[in-house]
């Protein structure tokens, strides 16, 4: 399973967080601005997720146009989902403006997904702390809390049959696809040095 299909999986299954814009494999592998604007609106709105989080200005993209507006939403969104899930994210938002590592920004869309399923109270919580400002845990105090709510998703049957790969993975379950998705969140995270996360796929 490639990385950005698991992006798919998440956010575009029959739950359908995100209705529009779809997410396409050209998309998801080079992600412009804009369309993750988009994703992240709508993800809000289905869910409720990062109320208050946004000035009435930043929740349309049109008046989101230079490079420091865009980096400072994108830490805005960032910073809530790793307060949310007590983890580190390792997208970059300088580097996803320029439209580098995609891989990185596809972590952060899946990790986004998983936030939005958290008990409301605390995201609220990360909301009030992003806006006062407060930032994520770094690598080496985060959790990996978000592993096993992926994995509660997935027990309580929340996505469907086709994102199986990756919830065989997490579980730590016999799969034929499970080495081609290990591979790749390794190549994905490598560059945040979590030893922890990858140790969790080894034991």
């Amino acid at each position: 399973m490639a990385y950005w299909e698991v992006t798919q999986k998440l956010l575009q299954t029959e739950t359908c967080i995100v209705r529009k814009p779809r997410l396409t494999e050209t998309l998801l592998k080079k992600p412009p601005f804009r369309f993750l604007h988009d994703v992240i609106s709508e993800a809000c709105r289905q869910t409720g997720f990062a109320k208050g989080l946004f000035s009435p200005e930043e929740l349309l993209s049109t008046n989101i146009k230079d490079k420091e507006s865009k980096v400072k939403y994108l830490w805005k969104i960032i910073n809530c989902v790793g307060l949310t899930l007590n983890a580190s994210v390792p997208a970059r938002p300088l580097k996803i403006v320029a439209g580098l590592e995609a891989e990185q920004t596809n972590v952060f869309l899946q990790m986004f997904a998983i936030a939005t399923t958290i008990e409301s109270s605390i995201q609220q919580q990360s909301v009030n702390r992003v806006l006062a400002g407060e930032i994520m845990p770094s690598v080496d105090q985060g959790g990996m809390e978000w592993i096993q709510q992926l994995k509660v998703l997935k027990s309580q049957g929340q996505h469907n049959s086709d994102i199986q790969p990756l919830a065989n993975a997490l579980a730590n379950k016999p799969s034929p696809e499970k080495q081609d998705t290990l591979d790749n969140i390794q190549s994905t995270l490598i560059e945040t040095n979590n030893v922890r996360f990858m140790n969790l796929f080894k034991q």
